[in-house]
């Protein structure tokens, strides 16, 4: 049966839309626009938007956990759960570098099993390596001895416990032998990215050559952008290849840096991801120990006990409130980069609110809450009392 919600300020995210009408049939969308432009339908189910947003799903291409669920330690089914009543509908699956190889391994082949057996909540669209191929100082979370350069043969391990579900690499592009395996990376559907990295502008040019698009958490945990020094930061503002992740939380990076980086990537170049950590949507005053450190958070930043950045706390739809509110980018911009373009750097069709897309989409409140989250067309979240979840068959 169809699912229509009427009422609905729709983003596509290009296109506002107020009063607008959006019709679901079959997992995809069939029809956005005004209600003088629809006609009639029979057998449909309506659900009334009362005047809020209505927005793609938004898509986080790294993320560690949130909820108190770790993804490398077994979480990623209750994580995907707990996404989607934040308004992420799709993620890449992301592991950190504290481990042993085996333990890595172990860890994405435990990813790869509930992507097999997807549970009900946000879509877990791959798996995210974040090394361990870095360069050990620069995560205040990395030991030298766990990590190591990238080869061919090491990815192939991992691909064969990724079940064909690896999806991106991040490394340091100055380590031994790692500009070779760019281009291999490529062929095999891997997204290759910088991050964790001591590259200079050179080096960092020469990989882009080999085909590197991507960069992890621009500006963090990479040489600082310095006039007679660009480096990394100046190789991924100087590549129009390169899409740029950036973290949107106000504190990893702060607003004029934010501006300077869509300033000069465009903002069909700049990804939104929240690096959130499994401590994401705790209480204030919540601590854990996380890859062999005590994190905690205040509920706006997750920090270690000096200060320092420990992952991120924020999810996504906080990352449109710190857009918009510091003056950054307008909210169909921000949601742009939280949506449209990773679905586009992921060759989906996913992202827009738009006929023939998946009906990965939010009903937002004006506080950027989710009221309600479906996922392929399916209701996967509603928040107690914006409707009767009972009513609807495609309900989960």
């Amino acid at each position: 049966m169809k699912t229509r919600i009427i009422h609905a300020d729709i983003y596509t995210p290009d296109i506002h839309i107020g009063n607008g009408v959006l019709e679901v049939h079959g997992g995809a969308i069939q029809f956005v626009g005004t209600a003088d432009e629809f006609g009639s339908s029979p057998e449909v189910q309506v659900i009334d938007a009362r005047g809020h947003k209505l927005i793609p799903g938004l898509i986080d291409t790294h993320i560690h956990g949130a909820g108190g669920f770790d993804i490398s330690a077994g979480g990623a089914a209750g994580a995907a759960e707990y996404l989607a009543s934040q308004g992420i509908t799709a993620f890449l699956a992301t592991t950190h570098f504290v481990m042993t190889h085996s333990e890595l391994l172990q860890s994405v082949a435990q990813i790869a099993e509930v992507i097999d057996n997807p549970p009900i909540g946000a879509q877990i669209l791959g798996i995210h390596m974040e090394g361990p191929w870095i360069a050990a100082d620069r995560s205040p979370f990395s030991r030298a001895d766990l990590c190591y350069p990238i080869t061919r043969e090491d990815i192939a391990l991992f691909m064969q416990a990724a079940r064909g579900n690896l999806r991106m690499v991040t490394f340091a592009p100055e380590l031994p032998g790692a500009l070779e395996v760019i281009p291999w990376l490529r062929e095999q559907g891997i997204i290759p990215s910088a991050g964790h990295t001591n590259a200079d502008y050179n080096t960092c040019m020469r990989a882009v050559e080999q085909g590197l698009n991507h960069s992890t958490h621009t500006y963090n945990a990479m040489p600082p952008l310095h006039h007679r020094s660009p480096g990394t930061i100046g190789a991924v503002m100087d590549s129009a290849e390169v899409t740029a992740e950036l973290i949107a939380d106000g504190f990893h990076v702060l607003p004029p840096m934010m501006r300077l980086l869509i300033k000069a990537k465009g903002t069909e170049h700049v990804c939104l991801v929240s690096d959130a950590v499994p401590l994401a949507g705790l209480p204030a005053g919540t601590h854990m120990h996380w890859c062999g450190l005590d994190i905690g958070t205040d509920g706006e930043i997750s920090i270690l006990n000096d200060g320092r950045p420990a992952g991120a706390y924020k999810l996504l739809n906080r990352s449109l409130e710190v857009m918009v509110k510091s003056g950054t980018a307008e909210f169909g911009q921000a949601l742009h980069m939280a949506s449209r373009v990773p679905a586009e750097m992921l060759g989906l069709k996913k992202g827009q609110l738009a006929a023939g897309f998946d009906a990965d989409l939010v009903v937002m409140d004006d506080d950027l809450n989710p009221l309600l989250t479906m996922v392929a067309g399916n209701i996967v979240y509603v928040k107690e009392g914006f409707i009767d979840v009972k009513r609807f068959t495609n309900s989960l």
